[in-house]
């Protein structure tokens, strides 16, 4: 079993990776015109993808160090970082949150948040993907868990409470849950 501590660094790691993304992704809308809503949402369509595989692939490279760490010494296996190519359903999101820059009452900050909470959550579907993944291929695990933090929603809180997964992650824009092996 990993240990709490194992656990909450593994959450603290991609709760950092999820502020870099922010970071960045309010540091790039500094500097956009959005009296120009068409160009703005060309440059994040342009910019966003690039953000989160870069941070996807830094949480993945995390994540599979992180869980050859906490297995067990049972023979030999290594977690395989795993990508995932969430450009065209970014462009959705941008294109959607994009709408409230148009119209009488424009409202930036709502399509910011809603941006940076979408994008958060691809960038740390590669982590999670990492880990379950790893723990389907490894002979030594019997599956995952997702460990919820003391804040989360009730849905988070319900599937928590379900020890032993072979099912893909489920996550939700702001979602801070961790997918553990078991072993």
């Amino acid at each position: 079993m990993v240990s709490r501590a194992s656990a909450a660094a593994l959450h603290k790691a991609q709760e950092g990776v999820r502020a870099l993304v922010k970071r960045d992704l309010t540091a790039f809308w500094s500097r956009l015109d959005l009296s120009d809503p068409e160009a703005a949402r060309d440059a994040l369509i342009r910019y966003v993808p690039q953000v989160v595989k870069t941070y996807g692939e830094i949480a993945s490279t995390f994540a599979a160090d992180w869980y050859d760490t906490v297995r067990p010494s049972l023979g030999a296996f290594r977690a395989q970082m795993v990508t995932t190519d969430n450009a065209a359903a970014i462009e959705q999101t941008i294109r959607r949150a994009v709408g409230g820059l148009f119209g009488e009452n424009p409202d930036p900050e709502t399509v910011l948040n809603a941006i940076a909470q979408r994008s958060g959550r691809y960038t740390l579907e590669d982590a999670r993907q990492t880990i379950t993944e790893s723990a389907r291929a490894d002979p030594a695990s019997n599956g995952w868990s997702r460990v919820a933090q003391p804040d989360a929603c009730s849905f988070c809180q319900s599937l928590a409470l379900d020890f032993n997964y072979e099912a893909n992650f489920e996550a939700h824009d702001g979602c801070n849950c961790i997918a553990v092996p078991n072993f």
